[in-house]
Protein backbone atom coordinates (compact mmCIF):
# COMPACT_ATOMS: atom_id res chain seq x y z
CA UNK A 1 0.00 0.00 0.00
CA UNK A 2 1.08 3.59 -0.54
CA UNK A 3 2.75 5.14 2.45
CA UNK A 4 4.16 1.86 3.81
CA UNK A 5 7.45 1.84 5.67
CA UNK A 6 10.51 1.44 3.49
CA UNK A 7 13.11 -1.22 4.30
CA UNK A 8 15.52 1.54 5.41
CA UNK A 9 12.91 3.02 7.76
CA UNK A 10 12.04 -0.38 9.20
CA UNK A 11 15.74 -1.18 9.71
CA UNK A 12 16.03 1.99 11.82
CA UNK A 13 12.80 1.41 13.78
CA UNK A 14 12.88 -2.34 14.50
CA UNK A 15 15.69 -2.29 17.11
CA UNK A 16 13.89 0.48 19.02
CA UNK A 17 10.74 -1.56 19.63
CA UNK A 18 10.29 -3.46 22.88
CA UNK A 19 10.97 -7.19 22.65
CA UNK A 20 8.06 -9.63 22.89
CA UNK A 21 7.24 -10.59 26.48
CA UNK A 22 7.83 -14.26 25.69
CA UNK A 23 4.69 -15.56 27.37
CA UNK A 24 1.06 -15.89 26.41
CA UNK A 25 -0.25 -15.61 22.86
CA UNK A 26 1.97 -15.06 19.86
CA UNK A 27 2.57 -11.33 19.45
CA UNK A 28 1.16 -9.67 16.34
CA UNK A 29 3.77 -8.66 13.78
CA UNK A 30 5.31 -5.32 14.82
CA UNK A 31 5.80 -4.00 11.28
CA UNK A 32 2.22 -4.79 10.29
CA UNK A 33 0.89 -3.26 13.52
CA UNK A 34 3.04 -0.15 13.16
CA UNK A 35 1.88 0.25 9.55
CA UNK A 36 -1.75 0.02 10.71
CA UNK A 37 -1.18 2.62 13.40
CA UNK A 38 0.51 4.93 10.91
CA UNK A 39 -2.38 4.43 8.47
CA UNK A 40 -4.91 5.60 11.06
CA UNK A 41 -2.74 8.57 12.10
CA UNK A 42 -2.04 9.54 8.48
CA UNK A 43 -5.64 9.27 7.24
CA UNK A 44 -7.49 10.43 10.35
CA UNK A 45 -9.82 7.43 10.01
CA UNK A 46 -11.52 5.73 12.94
CA UNK A 47 -9.72 2.72 14.40
CA UNK A 48 -12.62 0.45 13.46
CA UNK A 49 -12.14 1.47 9.80
CA UNK A 50 -8.59 0.08 9.71
CA UNK A 51 -8.18 -2.14 6.61
CA UNK A 52 -7.84 -5.85 7.45
CA UNK A 53 -4.37 -6.15 5.96
CA UNK A 54 -3.05 -4.24 9.00
CA UNK A 55 -4.49 -6.69 11.50
CA UNK A 56 -6.63 -5.90 14.49
CA UNK A 57 -7.63 -2.31 15.16
CA UNK A 58 -7.58 -3.10 18.89
CA UNK A 59 -3.99 -4.37 18.67
CA UNK A 60 -2.86 -1.31 16.71
CA UNK A 61 -4.51 1.07 19.17
CA UNK A 62 -3.25 -0.77 22.24
CA UNK A 63 0.29 -0.88 20.84
CA UNK A 64 0.12 2.88 20.11
CA UNK A 65 -0.74 3.54 23.75
CA UNK A 66 1.79 1.05 25.16
CA UNK A 67 4.60 2.43 23.03
CA UNK A 68 3.69 5.98 24.05
CA UNK A 69 3.93 5.02 27.74
CA UNK A 70 7.24 3.24 27.14
CA UNK A 71 8.81 6.15 25.22
CA UNK A 72 9.10 4.21 21.96
CA UNK A 73 7.72 7.00 19.77
CA UNK A 74 10.21 9.50 21.16
CA UNK A 75 13.10 7.08 20.54
CA UNK A 76 11.93 6.62 16.94
CA UNK A 77 11.66 10.38 16.48
CA UNK A 78 15.17 10.91 17.89
CA UNK A 79 16.62 8.16 15.70
CA UNK A 80 15.20 9.75 12.55
CA UNK A 81 16.41 13.19 13.61
CA UNK A 82 19.93 11.81 14.15
CA UNK A 83 19.86 10.08 10.77
CA UNK A 84 18.71 13.23 8.98
CA UNK A 85 21.29 15.32 10.86
CA UNK A 86 24.11 12.93 9.90
CA UNK A 87 23.02 13.22 6.26
CA UNK A 88 23.08 17.02 6.53
CA UNK A 89 19.36 17.25 5.82
CA UNK A 90 18.46 19.33 8.89
CA UNK A 91 18.95 23.07 9.20
CA UNK A 92 19.09 23.57 12.96
CA UNK A 93 19.17 27.33 12.42
CA UNK A 94 15.54 27.11 11.33
CA UNK A 95 14.37 24.40 13.73
CA UNK A 96 11.54 24.85 16.21
CA UNK A 97 9.47 22.71 18.50
CA UNK A 98 5.78 22.26 17.88
CA UNK A 99 3.98 24.67 20.16
CA UNK A 100 0.49 23.35 19.46
CA UNK A 101 -1.86 23.79 22.39
CA UNK A 102 -5.20 22.11 22.72
CA UNK A 103 -7.23 23.26 25.72
CA UNK A 104 -8.84 20.62 27.87
CA UNK A 105 -12.62 20.50 27.82
CA UNK A 106 -14.22 21.54 31.04
CA UNK A 107 -17.39 20.16 32.47
CA UNK A 108 -20.57 22.23 32.83
CA UNK A 109 -20.43 24.83 35.55
CA UNK A 110 -16.64 25.05 35.73
CA UNK A 111 -15.10 28.46 35.21
CA UNK A 112 -11.55 29.61 34.72
CA UNK A 113 -12.39 32.83 36.61
CA UNK A 114 -14.86 32.11 39.43
CA UNK A 115 -15.27 35.84 40.14
CA UNK A 116 -16.78 36.27 36.66
CA UNK A 117 -19.62 33.76 37.10
CA UNK A 118 -22.25 36.09 35.62
CA UNK A 119 -20.03 37.06 32.71
CA UNK A 120 -19.40 35.19 29.47
CA UNK A 121 -19.53 31.43 29.61
CA UNK A 122 -20.36 28.33 27.70
CA UNK A 123 -23.43 26.53 28.96
CA UNK A 124 -24.40 23.36 27.16
CA UNK A 125 -22.80 24.59 23.92
CA UNK A 126 -24.75 27.86 23.96
CA UNK A 127 -23.37 31.34 24.44
CA UNK A 128 -24.57 33.51 27.29
CA UNK A 129 -23.57 36.88 28.69
CA UNK A 130 -22.12 39.86 26.84
CA UNK A 131 -23.04 39.89 23.14
CA UNK A 132 -20.43 42.47 22.11
CA UNK A 133 -18.09 39.67 21.01
CA UNK A 134 -20.57 38.41 18.44
CA UNK A 135 -20.31 39.69 14.87
CA UNK A 136 -22.47 42.77 14.51
CA UNK A 137 -22.74 43.07 18.30
CA UNK A 138 -25.97 41.04 18.37
CA UNK A 139 -26.93 37.42 18.67
CA UNK A 140 -28.32 35.62 15.68
CA UNK A 141 -31.91 34.64 16.22
CA UNK A 142 -33.00 31.04 15.96
CA UNK A 143 -29.65 29.47 16.92
CA UNK A 144 -30.67 28.39 20.40
CA UNK A 145 -28.64 30.99 22.28
CA UNK A 146 -29.63 31.65 25.86
CA UNK A 147 -31.07 35.11 26.50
Amino acid sequence: MAGELTEAQWKLIAPLLPPPKGRGRHRADDRRTLSGTMWVLRTGARWQDLPREYGSDTTCHRRLQDWQREGVWERIWQAFLEELDEEGKLDWGRAFLDGTFVPAKRGPGSRSHPQRQGDQGDVGGRWRGDTSGHPGGERAEGRGEVG
